[in-house]
């Protein structure tokens, strides 16, 4: 409260301080106030009425000599000062001014009663009488011109403006919304003229031909985002020139919305690089109970085959008849696993290879009647392969769409010899059903657990996404905390070989209930459409621009820039109460090229209208506020990095009184000391968004691997977020931490 009060305090002294003796800093106002006194040599060349000003001529120097005699003899005249009365920077047409003039001799002694002759230049700007007594005919610079007998003369410079030059801009209407189409540019149309007959017009700093009319037309590049026009019409004379500022919100497509919200297409893509599927490093999985973090699934799939129960994989799995043969897995162990996982066009192609894989067995064998006994075991290598099939049918599903297995070692550890030795005989009937009973006890693994691993985990990922609350609170009085839910579907699976797997993700971003714009509200600009990207390292997400703008949005038609703050109370007692409305909607852009920040956040067209106590109407101000943004990681999560010099600027639209309570430039500067950290605060806390660790259900996985007691997928971000094209770009990996119990 104390810091408004200062800043309000100091520019008010700044403001009262600047008077008619300040000293001159190049401006007509400052120069046509001091008296010139260098003599005008009557030969002189005439003075260009167009010169765009002339340097006033230096203070008269103070007589040192005693005054002169009344009888002594008359002295020639050195110098002539003139003075104007009243002495101004800029005189209107309707002014009544005066000049005087005083000569003075080579000792710097005045000489009374020097007859003075009077003239103006340029002729026609202005009549004078021989008592010194003018008026003003036209607007420009002219100059007052005393002579006295020798030739010695003086002058004095004045400026005239009858009213500042007129400025209207007709296009484009003050907060619009414009874009759409094939429309990349925005027009500038208005009118300007000067009773002077000379104005001339800029829109932005460019250069504007009028017609004979005053009218211009200019179309201007636009920018995404808050796009600043800024008018200017200038005579000549008067300073500073009239100035007009509009703001306006550009894009060149519009996500539309409803009364629930909008639907964000693309908004959120995620990316799984083959980089995060190959195997690196060994498996080390600790006989005791304990936490194991993994960082590629090509370990994570090893693992689980090496916590796999037998008597879960392979359930009541027999071959014979039973009379001439029967030959019974009681259990297994699958040894050392080592698994190849590729992205291909459609889903995923698996490899594994068992090189020692053990079951044991329990049976008989009936050879030519004599009884041989099949307990024992069986010792095979083999390799299999899996076709994984994922598809979006509402979401996302995972299927089994080949597997095969291929021995390459098989023998028998029996009770009998004799077993053993059959089993090594190709084409025996007892080899037939070893091998059939190893290659259905892997076909099961990989066509009822693999699948099930995948499915649970990318399904468990997605469904933590599925419904994110945001909660907003500024925690500034007068604000009202906002809610709003953003949620996320799979929309696109875009699958390529040994490469990448992108999931794309619509975003709907909705109200509690149902709710109308505070103004016009044709969406969410867009800057582009979605498209994919290149493959990164390992884990990689991109979020478009237009998931911010749409969350913005929302937070704009939920009413929060519509308040009315308390000031202190000292401003209170004059200004009363405050009015603010947000008519644009804020929006982040990409940053002007050279800024210190990817963004900028842009908050324009903020009207703000004071209603002072004891006056049926107030001042009206449209504010404008950009601020350089970034995005950074903080503990997991994302968040906003927001500058902490903002460019603030204020304009008055309409004032109650002769003068504004306040002038723009001092309402801009209590805005970005006051209010702005506030709100600097509010955003870079307000909106922190991450992804929490996803927990699988681990019934699902137990049926494999008994030991397994959890298993959680957490997203891992190094760096701070880039800014590539209409996204921005995050870069990590993903941990996934098994919870084993001891053996």
């Amino acid at each position: 409260m104390s810091r408004s009060i200062l800043v309000l305090s100091t520019a008010l002294v700044l403001l009262a301080g600047c008077g008619d003796d300040s000293a001159s800093n190049g401006d007509p106002e400052a120069d046509a106030a001091a008296p010139d006194a260098a003599p005008i040599e009557p030969d002189a060349a005439p003075i260009d009425p167009d010169a765009a000003s002339i340097e006033p001529d230096a203070a008269p120097i103070e007589p040192d000599a005693a005054p002169i005699e009344p009888d002594a003899a008359p002295l020639e005249a050195a110098w002539v000062v003139v003075e104007l009365d009243p002495r101004r920077g800029l005189y209107d047409l309707d002014d009544a001014i005066t000049a005087s003039a005083t000569a003075y001799d080579f000792a710097g002694r005045v000489i009374p009663g020097a007859k003075v002759s009077w003239s103006v230049e340029p002729p026609g700007i202005a009549t004078i009488e021989p008592s010194g007594v003018m008026a003003l005919l036209g607007e420009g610079q002219g100059f007052a011109v005393a002579c006295v007998a020798g030739g010695s003369c003086g002058r004095a410079a004045f400026y005239v403006d009858a009213a500042p030059p007129s400025l209207v801009v007709e296009e484009p209407a003050r907060g619009a919304l414009l874009g759409g189409g094939n429309q990349r540019t925005i027009r500038v149309r208005g009118a300007a003229g000067d009773g002077g007959g000379h104005v001339s017009v800029r829109v932005n700093g460019v250069p504007v031909d009028l017609d004979a009319d005053g009218n211009f037309t200019i179309d201007v590049e636009a920018r995404f985002g808050v796009n600043r026009l800024e008018v200017t019409a200038d005579d000549g004379v008067r300073r500073p020139a009239v100035r007009e500022l509009r703001e306006v919100l550009w894009a060149p497509s519009w996500i539309p919305t409803d009364e629930a919200g909008a639907t964000i297409p693309g908004a959120l893509e995620l990316q799984l690089d083959q980089a995060l599927l190959d195997r690196d490093g060994p498996l080390e999985l600790p006989d005791g109970g304990g936490a194991v973090v993994l960082d590629e699934l090509a370990l994570v799939l090893g693992a689980l085959l090496r916590l796999a129960d037998p008597a879960t994989l392979l359930g009541d799995l027999s071959f014979g008849d039973g009379d001439a043969m029967s030959l019974r897995a009681d259990g297994a162990r699958l040894g050392e696993p080592d698994v190849d996982l590729y992205f291909v066009p459609g889903g995923m192609e698996v490899f594994i290879r068992l090189p020692d894989m053990e079951i044991s067995t329990s049976g008989h064998f009936v050879l030519e009647g004599e009884r041989i006994a099949l307990d024992g075991a069986l010792h095979a290598s083999l390799a299999a392969f899996a076709r994984l099939r994922m598809g979006l049918d509402g979401q996302l599903h995972v299927e089994v769409d080949d597997v095969s297995v291929a021995i390459e070692a098989l023998a028998g550890d029996f009770v009998d010899p004799a077993a053993d030795a059959l089993i090594g005989t190709f084409g025996s009937r007892l080899r037939d059903a070893a091998e059939a009973l190893t290659g259905e006890a892997v076909e099961g693994l990989l066509g009822d657990g693999l699948p099930a691993l995948v499915s649970e985990g990318l399904v468990s990922l997605l469904g933590s996404i599925a419904e994110v609350p945001i909660e907003l609170d500024p925690n500034i009085e007068g604000f009202t905390p906002v809610t709003l839910r953003l949620a996320l579907s799979p929309s696109a699976l875009e699958l390529r070989r040994r490469a990448s797997m992108r999931l794309a993700l619509d975003a709907r971003i909705g109200q509690q209930g149902a709710v109308r714009a505070p103004h016009e509200d044709p969406g969410v600009p867009e800057l582009a459409r979605p498209g994919a990207r290149g493959p990164g390292p390992g884990l990689s997400g991109g979020v478009r621009l237009e998931l911010i703008n749409g969350i913005l949005h929302e937070v704009w038609r939920a009413g929060l820039l519509r308040l009315s703050p308390p000031l202190p109370e000292q401003l209170a007692a004059s200004l009363g109460r405050v009015d603010i409305d947000g008519v644009l909607p804020p929006v982040v852009a990409p940053a002007p090229p050279g800024s210190a920040y990817p963004l900028e956040l842009q908050i324009g067209e903020l009207r703000l209208e004071t209603h002072p106590m004891m006056a049926e109407v107030g001042d009206v101000y449209a504010i404008s506020i950009r601020a350089g943004l970034g995005i950074r990681v903080v503990g997991g999560r994302f968040e906003l990095a927001v500058s902490e010099d903002p460019d603030v600027s204020a304009v008055l639209l309409a004032q109650a009184g002769v003068r504004a309570v306040l002038p723009p430039d001092v309402l801009a500067t209590l805005l970005e000391a006051v209010v702005w950290p506030q709100l600097q605060e509010a955003l870079a806390g307000g909106l922190s968004l991450g992804f929490d660790p996803v927990e699988v259900d681990p019934e699902s996985l137990q049926r494999i691997a008994p030991r397994l007691q959890g298993l959680t997928v957490s997203t891992r971000f190094g760096l701070d977020p880039a800014f590539e094209g209409d996204h921005v770009v995050l870069e990590g990996g993903l941990d996934v931490e098994l919870q084993l119990a001891p053996e």
